[in-house]
């Protein structure tokens, strides 16, 4: 019943919750723990992605109650990381780096056993999720730690994507810090990656940063070829808020450029 509540979680909401609910009661009945914990989950996960945070959260924190007294960390680490989303898109940071923190010290120590590499996927994900909180926060010092963090277990594990993605954030947290040479080598090496795949979004996204850093370097030409390729590929994939920021990004580097007729 679990299983379909978190097949459902993302088409069908109230089906989804429908299965949760049975998966609770059968769990109750026979005095499951993780079952109890996960169903609870599984509410709070069908409200979280139809963006109810509202009432994703008591589930989630239901969920945690549950899942501290289960011998296994992981299902601890995962709602502690799902509670921390939450706050952070209710835009408090404070309550997400809190969360954050425990599924982090958490997920360290699984990392000290025998890990798996999900457990590594989870590390990755996690740090860039703080990084960015730090970001937020204008403490882009602390964010590059753990970003870069995350970029050197994203380095073990395959994937280019997510390796892509740490690169970025990367990237992202030295412009922060006005390192712009060293944040355009992340950047680069992003775009490099995800020229292999068919992310014409993200790969929008990382012209656009090139652009802009380029911008900051006074090299010019190269921040309007790359805002215009940003632009195309952003067209491409139907992604209107990155031809947005795109063409917002290329009147600046013609307004730098004192290009000033092209700018408007």
């Amino acid at each position: 019943l679990n299983r379909l509540s978190e097949k459902y979680a993302q088409i069908n909401r109230e089906k989804s919750l429908d299965y949760a609910r049975r998966a609770l009661t059968v769990a109750e009945q026979a005095g499951f723990s993780r079952g109890k914990a996960e169903s609870c989950r599984n509410m709070g996960l069908a409200y979280y992605l139809t963006d109810d945070y509202d009432r994703a959260l008591p589930h989630f924190i239901k969920a945690l109650s549950l899942a501290g007294a289960l011998p296994d960390s992981q299902p601890v680490m995962v709602l502690c990381s799902d509670i921390g989303i939450i706050f952070y898109n209710r835009g408090d940071y404070a309550r997400a780096l809190n969360f954050y923190s425990r599924a982090y010290g958490i997920a360290m120590t699984r990392l000290g056993r025998d890990s798996m590499p999900q457990d590594r996927r989870a590390l990755v994900t996690l740090c860039n999720n703080t990084g960015v909180v730090y970001m937020k926060n204008a403490d882009f010092r602390e964010a590059c730690r753990y970003h870069e963090q995350a970029l050197k277990e994203a380095e073990t594990l395959g994937d280019d994507r997510l390796l892509a993605s740490s690169l970025v954030y990367t990237g992202l947290a030295y412009s922060g810090r006005r390192k712009y040479s060293r944040a355009l080598t992340f950047f680069l090496d992003a775009q490099r990656l995800l020229e292999k795949t068919e992310d014409k979004v993200g790969l929008s996204n990382v012209y656009r940063y090139v652009g802009e850093t380029y911008e900051h370097l006074g090299r010019f030409p190269d921040a309007i070829r790359f805002q215009n390729q940003a632009i195309a590929l952003a067209r491409e994939a139907g992604y209107k808020s990155g031809i947005k920021d795109a063409y917002s990004g290329l009147s600046s580097a013609y307004k730098e450029q004192k290009s000033y007729e092209q700018a408007m």
